[in-house]
């Protein structure tokens, strides 16, 4: 099968949508079929199973759709999809995002027409459910070789977040949790995973509290950090439509304690706890009372399973081979 893949960002650019994207191109080329990736991200990076081809012109972007079988967009994009007009190749889109993220409201309503062409698909029920149209429901794949196989040191420190320091993800409720917590004494010490806007400000409300700011991580690096700590804290208020840190971390050992917003009940399954979005008290009463789960290893592996990536490649490869029957 020749498969193209869309990826409007690709590595070497960083993030989790760029991450999925390597992992299915990797993984439909080791299961024998033919990939190529179009992406407008610039740069190199390690890969020989499969081609990229980077800010194509438009005869070149013509000329794989002619080329392809199958057409996926990972994460929909306009410039990418002109081609489809005139080679009308069976066309997936999968979704990672909700509508309403797209604040330009012309080009979303543009976006939503234009998806109505191909199957659907979304990484989380929660963001099914904002989409107009059929949506089917796909497991997001995440390196669960390099996450599941770091040792976990013997003392573990308590709580690690990771994720951009933007307003969405409320790094400041759990600094609000932390010094709760600390009142009620007891004491837990925090690990910050990433860079972004806030961060000074948020350097500032931890001043007196038990926690380091390590930057972005990622890799075996962030594999260990993982490992090192206890309890991975996801408090995100908006945009979150799944949350693919509490599957590496789940994978790495960690219990996770997440907000209920969006698809992040869904990451976590069985393996952590939730509280109400934005409620710093309820956070800070599972940070004094950390979740047991009994047998965690066992229902970690059978939580994680579905989303090994190559599951997640065969789990799409069974929708192509529908398409073209």
């Amino acid at each position: 099968m020749k498969i193209l893949l869309c990826s409007y960002r690709f590595a070497p650019d960083i993030g989790g949508i760029q991450t999925v994207d390597q992992l299915l191109a990797e993984h439909f080329a080791q299961l024998g079929h033919e990939v190529r990736v179009v992406t407008e991200s610039r740069g190199d990076c390690v890969e020989r199973t499969y081609e990229i081809i980077r800010t194509p012109r438009s005869s070149s972007l013509a000329d794989l759709y002619r080329w392809s079988d199958i057409v996926l967009h990972n994460q929909f994009s306009i410039r990418l999809f002109w081609p489809w007009t005139r080679y009308r190749r069976p066309i997936f889109i999968t979704h990672h995002t909700f509508p309403s993220q797209e604040t330009n409201s012309l080009r979303r309503l543009l976006k939503l027409k234009i998806c109505r062409f191909g199957t659907n698909l979304a990484i989380s029920d929660a963001l099914a459910r904002t989409l107009p149209f059929p949506t089917l429901r796909v497991h997001n794949p995440f390196r669960y070789d390099l996450f599941r196989s770091v040792v976990r040191p013997r003392d573990q420190q308590d709580c690690i977040f990771v994720g951009r320091l933007v307003p969405g993800k409320e790094v400041s409720c759990l600094l609000r949790a932390l010094a709760l917590s600390a009142e009620h004494g007891v004491v837990r010490s925090a690990t910050i995973v990433g860079e972004g806007p806030e961060r000074a400000n948020l350097e500032r409300l931890a001043a007196d509290l038990p926690i380091q700011f390590v930057g972005a991580e990622t890799g075996q690096a962030l594999a260990e950090l993982l490992a090192a700590h206890r309890f991975l804290v996801l408090p995100s208020v908006r945009n979150e439509t799944f949350g693919l840190a509490a599957l590496e971390a789940i994978a790495a050992g960690c219990v996770v304690i997440g907000s209920d917003h969006g698809g992040i009940p869904e990451a976590i399954g069985p393996c952590g706890a939730i509280f109400p979005a934005g409620d710093a008290g309820a956070l800070a009463e599972l940070l004094i009372c950390p979740p047991r789960i009994p047998d965690f290893a066992r229902l970690a592996e059978k939580h994680l399973a579905p989303y090994r990536p190559g599951s997640v490649a065969r789990e799409y490869l069974q929708l192509f081979e529908k398409a073209l029957q």
